[in-house]
């Protein structure tokens, strides 16, 4: 110990207490987009916006190509567009990229088959012929596309988010409406035997609805009304498995009183199947008609949520206390957000949580958060949010909200950490 003088021990004590400090990794996050060539909504990029400890930092282009399929390469941004595994992007008319390679690796170059859902390391996809559905498996490690066996798919009723609302489904059963035997301009709920559906269903249009139901489905309810809204065509019943036995639904009674102001009394109920039983979870009057049916959703935390045609929200819960206005809509574990209103009811933007504390509101589309990090679309308020005039991103690192001027964004995908 001779040999070490007291400067020798400061030096090796201070290295002992930075050097962890300075090896710490950087936290490294991307936020995919797809946005439009400016002036050219014709052509779509993908793009990676990054982050290091919740610092912006850079900006990628992964992919382009036009927007429409009338064009190769077949990558269509006019809908939804679905990040898979960190790695992968199914496009809103099925083709996939993928974000390593930033290349078009399969292409669904005239939309025959619609993607809606992931198995392990296999999409799924869907293709109709007659009264049955056919199923293909686009597998991820050799692209190799085939058609599934029969019984070797079954879906969940998860699967909506990313499949198309003509029909209600779950691993074992399928819903599908008619317009009701007992008239009155209602909707009757079938059950399908045999989980197929009858050609020609389309329940977003209750005018287009013409095929006769089959002697071999089961008739559920009776005589459900829709909303009369301000576009006849967007009128429907919502539906919602809430598991293999039970789905939830709404009715909609249209009252005229002479004198006063027509409004929707809405009822909110529960089917169960195995007991053949209908009951009412909860109700309440719509004075406000919007030009958008009502709608259910599940959250992160598994919670079912309905959008009324009023611009409330309502916490659908079976087995417990229904009805809540304006719950909380959680995007992971620590984040959610509800929608606000003015004093008339009108939607004035959405307030953003973090670990249920408060931390911002906007006018915006619906936010994407990662693990410690949320992005959303923004406008002013009131104004469209089909153009959003770029993005608001908060990471918990800092604490702060940080703008991102974009006035051609399409869409955000998601967070890549």
């Amino acid at each position: 110990m001779k040999g070490f003088t007291r400067k020798t021990l400061l030096v090796a004590f201070c290295c002992s207490v930075w050097l962890p400090v300075f090896s710490q990794k950087q936290k490294l996050q991307r936020l995919i987009v797809s946005e439009y060539k400016a002036g050219d909504a014709g052509y779509s990029y993908v793009t990676s916006y990054n982050f290091e400890d919740g610092v912006y930092m850079s900006k990628d282009t992964i992919f382009e190509g036009p927007r429409f399929k009338n064009k190769a390469p077949y990558a269509q941004f006019s809908g939804t567009q679905t990040l898979i595994k960190d790695k992968y992007i199914v496009t809103s008319n099925g083709s996939l990229i993928d974000l390593s390679s930033e290349d078009l690796v399969w292409e669904n170059a005239f939309g025959k088959y619609s993607f809606v859902d992931v198995i392990g390391d296999s999409l799924v996809y869907e293709s109709h012929t007659g009264e049955k559905r056919t199923y293909f498996f686009l597998n991820l490690r050799d692209l190799m596309f085939r058609e599934a066996a029969a019984g070797a798919y079954r879906r969940s009723k998860k699967t909506r988010i990313f499949s198309r609302t003509s029909s209600y489904a779950n691993d074992h059963k399928e819903l599908y409406l008619m317009p009701s035997r007992l008239g009155g301009g209602g909707f009757d709920i079938f059950l399908a035997a045999d989980r197929s559906l009858p050609p020609e269903i389309h329940l977003q249009s209750p005018t287009s609805v013409s095929h006769l139901q089959r002697k071999s489905d089961t008739a559920l309810v009776h005589g459900v009304g829709f909303p009369k809204i301000s576009n006849l065509e967007l009128s429907r019943v919502a539906a919602h498995w809430v598991d293999n036995n039970s789905f939830v639904y709404d009715k909609h009674t249209y009252v005229d009183p002479p004198g006063e102001r027509p409004y929707h009394q809405v009822e909110i109920r529960v089917y169960r199947i195995d007991v053949k039983s209908d009951s009412l979870l909860f109700e309440y009057h719509s004075p406000l008609i919007s030009g958008f049916p009502g709608h259910f959703s599940e959250d992160a935390l598994g919670q079912i949520h309905y959008r009324g045609n009023n611009l409330s929200t309502y916490l659908v819960n079976i087995s417990g206390v229904s009805g809540k206005t304006n719950p909380p809509f959680y995007l992971n574990s620590y984040f959610s957000f509800n929608r606000s209103h003015d004093e008339i009811g009108k939607n004035s933007g959405n307030t953003i949580f973090y670990k249920n504390s408060h931390i911002g509101e906007f006018w915006c589309t619906m936010p994407v958060a990662g693990q410690d990090v949320i992005a959303l679309a923004y406008a002013e308020a009131g104004e469209n949010l089909g153009a959003p005039k770029g993005l608001k991103i908060w990471s918990q690192t800092r604490e702060e909200w940080i703008t991102i001027d974009l006035p051609w964004l399409n869409s955000i995908l998601g967070w890549i950490e």
